[in-house]
């Protein structure tokens, strides 16, 4: 199934996304930069609200959902919480999150249907 990345719901929204993120975490001085939920359906479908456009038109364009460990590996779902350190280090989605958008760390809360990733931007010392 193709991608129409004019209309797509999760690409639509990322703007938006975005503004209520940078508000909620200022305001709870939460040092987190990255959002990303994701809602499985029982049918398998999978719905996405990221606050990153590029990180997750990237994803879609490279069929991550397909490879995606919290969309595909049911054992993660047994954790309320997994910390990205705890995963697959060569986990080619990780590296791209490593090397494309700068977010190494982060948090990942789960159910039988949704999750949500919270990341942080790598600072650089200068």
């Amino acid at each position: 199934m193709e991608i129409d990345f004019n209309r797509h719901l999760s690409l639509i929204t990322c703007d938006e996304i975005n503004k209520i993120c940078r508000q909620f975490f200022k305001r709870t001085n939460l040092p987190i930069d990255h959002l990303n939920y994701i809602h499985l359906y029982p049918d398998k479908k999978v719905f996405y609200l990221c606050n990153n456009f590029f990180w997750i038109s990237h994803y879609l364009k490279n069929k991550y959902p397909q490879i995606g460990a919290f969309e595909n590996k049911s054992v993660l779902k047994q954790n309320r919480y997994v910390l990205w350190d705890s995963l697959d280090t060569d986990d080619v989605i990780l590296k791209d999150s490593r090397d494309l958008i700068h977010v190494d760390h982060g948090l990942k809360g789960t159910n039988d249907f949704e999750g949500f990733h919270l990341g942080k931007v790598a600072s650089t010392i200068s």
